[in-house]
């Protein structure tokens, strides 16, 4: 079988390109991408599908300018569209603290993103490969990982990240380019051991291929395509569960560990991916972390977590969070008649007189208050008491919170309606009998923004 049906298979029994759809090639210029360029215009004319090409210009380089140029002459002698964007990669890592190899991936996928959405893409093409795949299993594993990470590069992620040339292996690639006199360009920096990657393609494998195991990467793969496999079937099951337990930022402790652990580790996953927005997911210090909090029965603990996240367990569930997340408190002087906007809540405050008793509701309540009081609108603060309608004696703001088992991170966010220095009403929640009586009836209303 040639290399050209190897991949035709490969697009066949992973469903990667349907017929009609437009892909676009991520096109560096080395070996892999021109010889994925030049397949898939070849299977292109046979199974209906159009081709472009994408290159981002990290300027790391010297010869980056070159490649560039290589990859606009290549896409021209070829006859299909390129877009070419040029970025400061180091400046961006820096800006945002990260390493240059994950900015400049982050970069990339983000340009390749918005042509999907801008030119009708239907499916982004990487030249990963049967090699790269082995390293990624042996970088999962020095790392530390779960079932996933050993189940190597998948031929499609996301359901429009698809990797046409995966099953092909570096030496197969290489003497496809040298039988067809394509050129390629080669990036130096990719002999250079100074990135973890390059270590286990420079070092550490070949040692493996020499002396332990002549057939290591396909070894590694087709153990990898078992794994993943087994990832796919335990990931239906962590779906079920997930759909059960979690909702929003947080899951059922009770229930969720009422599962086997293997499937708890697979929520918590998914349940940080989906709150952090971004498929990374957390080693499994951190999974191992979680769970003996959750076992432990401990409630109002925090976990910091990676990516300025923390997870904590308040009232029989566990919540993602930023850490970085701080209330600022507000604290607003009300005028009667007067529309107030407080943006902290999102949501406006009117203060009236009224002429007669009507009922209270959750978003508006009748009081009484003496003339010329004071009133304002403002977060808790520490020590706050007031006296509850339908209690005996006063009561702290904060065991009230606890009561009503209202979480910490929306303590904050609640207005508290005081007259001259005294809690008239616990907004939405409860208001102080002290000003069922008086001299002069009237009324607050909180006016949400999803009433408006």
């Amino acid at each position: 079988m040639n290399t050209t049906d190897k991949v035709r298979n490969t697009i066949i029994r992973h469903r990667l390109i349907d017929g009609g759809e437009r892909v676009l090639l991520a096109l560096s210029g080395g070996s892999d991408s021109v010889a994925m360029l030049h397949i898939l215009i070849a299977l292109s004319k046979e199974m209906g599908f159009s081709v472009c090409a994408a290159h981002l210009n990290h300027n790391i380089r010297q010869e980056a300018i070159g490649d560039e140029k290589f990859v606009r002459e290549l896409c021209r002698k070829e006859g299909i569209e390129c877009f070419v964007r040029s970025v400061d990669v180091l400046e961006y890592a820096k800006a945002n603290n990260l390493s240059s190899e994950l900015a400049g991936r982050e970069l990339r996928y983000g340009f390749f993103e918005e042509l999907k959405r801008e030119k009708g893409i239907d499916k982004i093409a990487t030249a990963h490969n049967k090699n790269d795949s082995a390293e990624s299993v042996l970088l999962h594993l020095i790392r530390g990982c779960g079932i996933e990470g050993l189940s190597g590069i998948s031929p499609k992620r996301d359901g429009h990240i698809i990797r046409p040339v995966i099953e092909l292996s570096k030496k197969e690639i290489e003497e496809y380019c040298k039988e067809n006199s394509f050129d390629y360009v080669v990036d130096k920096t990719n002999f250079e051991a100074d990135y973890t990657r390059n270590k286990i393609r420079l070092l550490l494998m070949p040692v493996i291929e020499k002396e332990i195991n002549p057939n290591f990467i396909e070894t590694v793969t087709q153990n990898a395509d078992i794994f993943s496999e087994a990832a796919e079937f335990l990931d239906s099951c962590a779906q079920k569960v997930y759909n059960k337990v979690c909702s929003g930022n947080s899951a059922d402790i009770a229930a969720l560990m009422k599962e086997n652990t293997a499937v708890i580790r697979c929520v918590l996953q998914r349940l940080y991916c989906e709150y952090r927005g971004k498929p990374e997911k957390l080693s499994v210090k951190y999974i191992n972390e979680l769970i003996r909090l959750l076992k432990s029965g401990e409630t109002s603990k925090t976990l910091n977590l990676p990516n300025k996240i923390s997870a904590r367990t308040e009232y029989g569930r566990l919540y993602f969070k930023d850490t970085e997340e701080k209330s600022q408190g507000f604290d607003y002087l009300l005028c009667e008649g007067e529309e107030i906007y407080v943006s902290e809540g999102d949501f406006s405050v009117i203060l009236k007189g009224e002429s007669a008793w009507e009922k209270s509701s959750k978003n508006k309540i009748l009081f009484y208050a003496e003339e010329n009081s004071v009133f304002r609108l403002r977060s808790r603060e520490n020590g706050d008491i007031f006296f509850p309608v339908g209690m005996q004696g006063r009561k702290r703001l904060s065991d009230l919170f606890s009561d009503m088992k209202i979480l910490s991170a929306e303590r904050d966010n609640i207005p508290l309606l005081i007259c001259d220095g005294e809690i008239v009403w616990v907004g939405g929640i409860r208001q102080d009998r002290r000003f069922l009586k008086g001299s002069r009836l009237m009324s607050c209303e909180i006016i949400k923004r999803s009433m408006v």
